[in-house]
């Protein structure tokens, strides 16, 4: 009786640990978007650094249903129209709608929508 016990306590430290791992997973799996003044900007990667300008503001970094801040700024050379950058990710900038990768300058170098 005690293995059987043991042995279904054990199942349910491992079914949570699955839940919890694929949760802390989940925002690296998804399409990435911010929420900033009224529009949603999409995540795109780089293969140059993105220099930050001036702070722009609090935006909301989602992920399906994972959600947390993100400081965004102005990306030097283009309008927060077209994209804009969080100071933490180098290689990174996020897209305002119908922008498309090929619309950025050269100095980005390779720009590539994440999914």
């Amino acid at each position: 009786m005690r293995r059987w016990v043991s042995g279904l306590v054990m199942l349910g430290v491992v079914a949570v640990a699955l839940v919890v791992w694929h949760q802390r997973q989940a925002p690296d799996s998804c399409l990435k978007t911010v929420d900033f003044g009224g529009v949603t900007y999409t995540e795109a990667t780089t293969t140059e650094e993105v220099s930050s300008g001036n702070e722009l503001g609090d935006g909301t970094l989602r992920c399906g249903s994972y959600a947390r801040p993100i400081m965004l700024n102005r990306t030097p050379g283009l309008d927060p129209d077209v994209a804009v950058a969080s100071p933490i990710a180098a290689y990174v900038l996020y897209l305002a709608p119908g922008v498309t990768p090929q619309d950025l300058p050269d100095k980005f170098g390779t720009v590539r929508l994440d999914d």
